[in-house]
């Protein structure tokens, strides 16, 4: 229970500063001149980053043999860089500047985000994951949700580098708490990780292709990621189109649509057992090509 406590509290508080900066990214970016195809190829750069990189880390991680974990070294190592990233990107004005900020604060935090979940695994007994992840996406959600109506119109009142480097200090001194508080099972690997990453990832997708079903599994969840082009433009379509300011994105659109999600968390593990994934999803998948249609 008390790994259990830290890691939602330090994965919430971390949520709180993170969400909010990279929502005000391609803010920043649209303000200093780039167009919308500039901003999405920067953007992008976070998942070209992730496709080899989750396919190594999480190999790492798994026959990691140092003293203090197999997950929070990995944690230790993306922070300062990661913070780094957020309170120096308000700071460049150019393409290149903003590619090279970004891509740095893209890489670490794949790094932990590739590592994060899997602590789950380890700190929580397997019938308590459904439970784990449930509570983590509320708080989260209620997070995102204060970033979006206190952080963000700080931007208007304060600047948004004051914004960035509140982000900054609440995501360092919560994955601090997370890692100092946290502890870990002794779990070892037999063997240690291979620091060659080209064999590790063709590894890993020979098992994943193993069986021809999986190829149709992973063409789904590819389609299904497909919303978070949508997504991560709400905030830019409010700016350019409609001229709204940070405060007034953070508090009178994005806030509306976090409360609705953090509602919708709480009974959709009810609802999936009820009717079934398959038909969740499809009226999920709807309702959404719907509300972007409109949007």
């Amino acid at each position: 229970f008390r790994n259990a406590f830290w890691f939602i509290f330090g994965s919430a508080a971390a949520t709180f500063g993170f969400n909010t900066s990279q929502t005000l990214m391609p803010l920043h970016m649209q303000r200093v001149g780039l167009n919308p195809e500039q901003i999405a190829l920067i953007m992008s750069a976070r998942w070209w980053i992730g496709i080899p990189l989750i396919l190594y880390i999480s190999h790492l991680t798994d026959h990691w043999q140092g003293r203090r974990g197999r997950r929070t070294p990995f944690l230790m190592l993306s922070l300062p860089f990661m913070v780094a990233g957020m309170v120096f990107f308000p700071f460049v004005g150019t393409a290149i500047g903003c590619l090279i900020v970004f891509t740095i604060f893209a890489f670490f935090m794949q790094v932990k985000y590739d590592t994060y979940p899997l602590l789950v695994y380890d700190v929580a007994k397997y019938k308590y994951w459904g439970r784990m992840a449930g509570i983590m996406l509320v708080m989260g959600n209620l997070a995102t949700w204060l970033g979006q109506v206190v952080l963000m119109p700080m931007t208007d009142t304060h600047g948004e580098k004051t914004v960035y480097l509140l982000a900054g200090i609440i995501l360092f001194l919560a994955t601090i708490l997370t890692i100092v508080f946290v502890k870990e099972p002794p779990i070892v690997s037999p063997e240690p990780p291979m620091w060659n990453p080209l064999p590790v990832i063709k590894a890993t997708l020979r098992v994943g292709f193993s069986d021809k079903r999986n190829i149709w599994l992973f063409l789904a969840y590819a389609l299904s990621c497909g919303p978070w082009v949508v997504l991560n433009n709400i905030a830019l379509q409010a700016r350019v189109n409609l001229h709204m300011t940070d405060g007034d994105i953070g508090k009178h659109v994005l806030a509306y649509g976090t409360l609705a999600a953090t509602i919708v968390a709480v009974i959709v593990g009810w609802t999936i057992d009820k009717i079934g994934p398959v038909k969740a999803i499809t009226i999920g998948y709807v309702v959404f090509i719907a509300s972007a249609i409109i949007g």
